[in-house]
């Protein structure tokens, strides 16, 4: 009875194979899981022409002929994930086997290591991927704003201070 649950009709087997949100765009892709799925929809909300999304339901095992078609029918692929490189390694690992050549960006700093894929987060590296399909919003509350060389300055000089205490 277990091994018939789990058989190919079963909701699990359709989960694992994802959704693709085609939106017609061949150039560029975005592969993603789990929360950060929500939000590159809201970093998307007012972009005309959007890249084209695979979400994935399950990770592992990875479904390989799912990705294997999503990164055959785009040129650049940006994944966006938590926190480790779990799916880039996996994917780029896929596609070298395959010879393909397709870009494939995921984690491109140090600062993508850390927190989650909030919309704001996720706009910016979004941006800084392809500054001309995704605009950062300058007049944006949770846009990030860049510190100023002072505040770095009198960081520096607090920490050759003397100890507290």
């Amino acid at each position: 009875m277990v091994a018939r649950a789990a058989g190919h009709d079963s909701p699990v087997r359709r989960k694992r194979s994802g959704v693709h949100s085609a939106h017609g765009n061949r150039q560029r892709g975005i592969v993603t899981a789990g929360l950060p799925y929500l939000s590159v929809l809201d970093a998307l909300e007012e972009v005309q022409r959007k890249p084209d999304i695979l979400k994935l339901g399950v990770v592992h095992p990875l479904p390989r002929g799912l990705v294997m078609g999503f990164l055959k029918t785009h040129e650049e692929v940006k994944i966006l994930e938590k926190l480790d490189p779990f799916l880039e390694n996996q994917i780029k690992s896929l596609a070298f086997d395959e010879g393909l050549s397709t870009r494939i960006v995921s984690k491109t700093g140090d600062e993508d290591m850390i927190g989650e894929y909030t919309p704001r987060k996720t706009r910016a590296a979004l941006a800084a991927m392809w500054p001309d399909m995704v605009a950062a919003h300058a007049d944006d509350p949770d846009a990030p704003s860049r510190p100023d060389a002072r505040s770095a300055q009198r960081c520096d000089e607090r920490a050759g201070g003397p100890p507290l205490g």
